[in-house]
């Protein structure tokens, strides 16, 4: 039985129509309008309890055009902040005399009318707006794009561009609809390669609203392990653009789940910050879950943050160190800590160093032991939770007396190996992850373990320490900054294990005649 066609009621100065649905939520919902606000709530039995809400104040103009079928009608709204809009669908066509009405007395916005195109065309013309892209037959509209949607635009061959898409700032429910990437052929007759370039080019200079205001800090030439090269980093209000010397990428603050400042040992002359992404970046076939950002600790940037973010930031110069700056931009802007490395592993180690260098598939990097996670960095990055691990092997063999590895057994997830170990950090390691409440295999004393080892056994370790309270990751602190930190989580790239071993020929037997 199909659903009712929508209803409308008035309950003074509010209106509500039912059975109307949210681009981009999961099944049909309510409506409703009231003089200060509007907004729509999911009411399916079927589908996630979503809800979105808008005060009247942010809404800067409303299109309607029929495009559902049936008679039904298409409502684009369209916000002042960031260049957002939203889109409802399923109004009946006498609805849209009411809601004109009210839109016009309450929130002072006159509803406009577009046509849409039905020809059943695939080819348009393309038309550039601060907020939409649109595709028009003549002056009928076959398609409209937001801007302020757009994550990532490029050109995938000299006539092709492909868009890829923002996911939802919350993540979005199970069930929810997203658009995730579009691509658009623009034929040499209209401009070919150069068609294309230009429209990537103008799209990517509005792409996730970053065109509404200006730039608020420019960091030039930041050295990014990966994606590897030279980029320059433009703090808008909104998002923040990366751009390289290909490749352009619009990054919402709100798409940044985990910061992190690492530096390798005291007084190192460079060191890394590391972004961990709700949304993976694509770079061709490549998508990357982090961003990795390199800076030697001594160069320096001009500033040009209004007065009030500088208050708000601490910066009193004209000139301040490029790690600074960025430490303290993406931590005001992303709401998230910047946690740092631990001093807790550094002093069971040796006191100086804050990892352990080792490989995981074939591939050098660092590992470093956090006190509520630990992170290998540079490629791939890979951020695991303590509370997300069952438990830790340590292990070694024969062949190998001078080295161990380390095998993570996470629950509900693939097992992650780290190799080449020096074996003098097998102790300090040891006694800081018993610390940390991680289970450890391989261990002298005998109990009772759910994973008997192979035929790999470790080195004998020291005496059991005993086990403090768990502490919180330490947050990066500038000058006059709080501390603080907070619990996300994030997946792990998983790559083809490379088979590095290679088996040994038999040695020949000397051949000599009998005597």
């Amino acid at each position: 039985m199909s659903a009712p066609a929508a209803a409308k009621a008035a309950q003074g100065t509010s209106l509500t129509f039912m059975n109307i649905s949210c681009v981009g939520k999961a099944g049909l919902g309510a409506f409703r309008v009231t003089e200060a606000q509007l907004g729509w709530q999911s009411t399916d039995p079927g589908a996630p309890k979503g809800t979105v809400a808008f005060p009247r104040q942010i809404i800067a103009s409303a299109v309607w055009r029929r495009s559902c079928g049936r008679g039904r009608v298409l409502l684009h709204l369209q916000l002042r902040e960031g260049a957002a809009s939203c889109r409802f669908a399923g109004f009946q066509l006498d609805d849209i005399t009411n809601l004109d009405a009210h839109l016009a007395k309450y929130f002072g916005i006159a509803m406009i009318e577009e046509t849409t195109a039905t020809e059943g065309w695939s080819w348009f013309d393309w038309e550039l707006k601060k907020d939409r892209l649109r595709l028009l037959n003549g002056s009928k509209v076959g398609l409209d794009v937001p801007v302020s949607e757009l994550s990532q635009v490029s050109t995938v061959s000299k006539s092709d561009l492909s868009m890829l898409f923002q996911m939802p700032q919350s993540g979005g429910a199970a069930h929810d609809e997203v658009l995730q990437e579009m691509r658009l052929f623009l034929p040499s007759a209209v401009g070919g390669a150069e068609g294309a370039e230009r429209l990537r080019d103008d799209l990517q200079a509005l792409a996730g609203g970053a065109s509404t205001g200006e730039v608020l800090q420019l960091v030039r030439d930041v050295f990014m392990a990966l994606p590897r090269g030279k980029h320059d980093f433009e703090f808008f209000s909104q998002a923040l653009k990366i751009r390289g010397k290909t490749q352009t990428y619009t990054l919402k603050y709100a798409g940044v789940s985990r910061l992190f400042l690492l530096q390798t040992e005291e007084n190192c002359a460079t060191t890394s910050i590391v972004l961990i992404l709700n949304q993976p970046l694509r770079q061709g076939q490549q998508s990357h879950v982090a961003l990795v950002l390199d800076f030697e600790n001594e160069r320096r940037t001009p500033v040009t943050l209004p007065q009030e973010l500088r208050t708000a930031m601490g910066i009193r110069g004209s000139e301040e160190h490029s790690l600074q700056i960025m430490g303290r931009m993406l931590k005001h802007l992303t709401g998230k800590p910047m946690i740092a490395s631990s001093s807790d592993f550094k002093d069971k180690l040796d006191g100086k160093q804050y990892c352990v260098r080792c490989t995981h598939k074939a591939k050098p990097g660092m590992l470093f032991p956090l006190n509520k996670s630990m992170i290998f960095i540079k490629n791939p990055v890979i951020w695991i939770r303590y509370d997300e691990i069952d438990d830790v092997e340590l292990a070694t063999s024969q062949m190998r007396r001078n080295s161990f590895d380390l095998v993570v057994h996470r629950k509900g997830h693939p097992d992650v190996e780290f190799s080449q170990f020096e074996s003098g950090v097998y102790a300090p390691l040891v006694q800081f992850l018993e610390a940390a409440k991680v289970n450890v295999l391989n261990k002298p004393v005998t109990v009772a373990t759910r994973r008997a080892p192979a035929s790999r056994g470790g080195p004998l370790l020291p005496e059991r320490p005993d086990l403090d309270d768990e502490e919180e990751d330490e947050d990066y602190e500038h000058q006059d900054d709080d501390a603080g930190s907070a619990s996300s989580s994030a997946d792990d790239e998983e790559e083809e294990e490379e088979d590095d071993d290679d088996d040994k020929p038999p040695a020949k037997k000397a051949k000599g005649k009998a005597t």
